[in-house]
């Protein structure tokens, strides 16, 4: 599952993975994926399902009514998950709204406990030098949200992003695009190593078991306003 902010680069790095254009993206202060989508591709032998999210801290619709949306879909659609990336763009600071997202994401899905399945993904980071990577390295330490994440392990962090080749007129900056997506794409593959054991389970378990619970309540609930005494 892919999470992260809005425009942080999600589908993009979805687009990236499936080598083609099916999740809509590009640049915007509203989400553009408005419900999420669950994409599946092919590599040496390994299904991957991709699960594309709406953006936190968006300005068309509250973060609550996000992650109930995101909730209802991994309760309908998904059992289990292996990885979670949170996208962040290496293009923004690390805001007080940044912070406040990396919160959301921790509490729902409490990303402290399962911490070694988490991928942080730092977008438009193509051409980054060591220097600026310790800068940044350095401002997510200094984050109170990333450090709850990461007090039980250390963080997994993959430095990412390749200039889209149909943003591009020139055609051997186009070919150079593409190589530079083709090796993007094979870091963020090798930094996933396939894995047979999942998590969540529980947690998606204990959604759907509040749900029936509800609706048992309120069926019981117009049982009891239809019984008429005589």
């Amino acid at each position: 599952m892919v999470i992260g902010k809005t425009g942080s680069g999600k589908s993009r790095l979805i687009n990236l993975l499936l080598k083609a254009k099916s999740a809509e993206s590009y640049r915007s202060i509203n989400s553009i994926t408005r419900s999420c989508k669950l994409y599946t591709y092919v590599d040496n032998g390994t299904i991957y399902e991709l699960i594309d999210t709406m953006g936190l801290a968006d300005t068309a619709e509250g973060t609550d009514a996000v992650v109930d949306k995101i909730k209802n879909f991994l309760k309908l659609k998904v059992n289990e998950i292996h990885w979670i990336i949170v996208t962040l763009n290496g293009n923004e600071k690390l805001t007080a709204e940044n912070t406040e997202v990396l919160n959301n994401i921790l509490e729902f899905l409490q990303l402290d406990q399962n911490i070694d399945r988490v991928l942080f993904c730092v977008t438009h980071a193509d051409g980054w030098n060591g220097t600026t990577r310790d800068k940044f390295n350095e401002t997510l330490t200094n984050n109170s949200a990333f450090n709850s994440m990461t007090s039980q392990g250390a963080a997994k962090i993959l430095y990412s992003g390749a200039p889209d080749p149909d943003e591009l007129e020139d055609d051997d900056d186009k070919e150079h695009a593409k190589r530079k997506e083709e090796a993007a794409r094979k870091n963020l593959l090798q930094a996933l190593p396939f894995n047979r054991s999942a998590i969540l389970q529980d947690q998606i378990k204990a959604w759907k078991e509040e749900d029936l619970q509800k609706m048992i309540e309120n069926e019981i609930k117009k049982k009891k306003r239809k019984c008429t005494i005589l």
